[in-house]
């Protein structure tokens, strides 16, 4: 069983950026956004293409690679509370950051997956 509560945009003295920033630790957020990026932007530069140096599948650093990400990522939806953009600062990152953790996995986890696999097999 589920409670859902449907409600218009709060009334709040102030801006909705003001409350918002009030009710959730944003900078906190946007530093975990912004830390993801720093440390795996660059990997998205390079299409998560990491083949061993004959051209061969993708190695055991891609898998590291794809864990790394993950490990990085997993606590900023717990603490990303996914507002609208009225309630967000200006320089909001959390979008930049989605979208990167989105290409990451879209380059990486079926490498990683035939890595496992291979690696399982073997």
């Amino acid at each position: 069983m589920a409670t859902v509560f449907v409600t218009d945009t709060p009334l709040v003295g102030g801006s909705l950026r003001e409350a918002a920033s009030a009710w959730w630790d944003l900078d906190t957020v946007a530093e975990l956004h912004r830390d993801f990026i720093r440390h795996h932007g660059s990997a998205a530069d390079d299409g998560g293409q990491d083949s061993g140096s004959d051209g061969g599948p993708a190695s055991a650093e891609t898998f590291a690679r794809y864990v790394r990400c993950i490990d990085r990522w997993r606590i900023i939806p717990y603490l990303d509370p996914g507002l609208p953009a009225e309630f967000l600062p200006e320089d909001w990152p959390g979008m930049a950051g989605i979208a990167l953790f989105e290409r990451l996995g879209a380059a990486y986890s079926r490498p990683s997956a035939d890595f496992v696999r291979r690696t399982l097999e073997a």
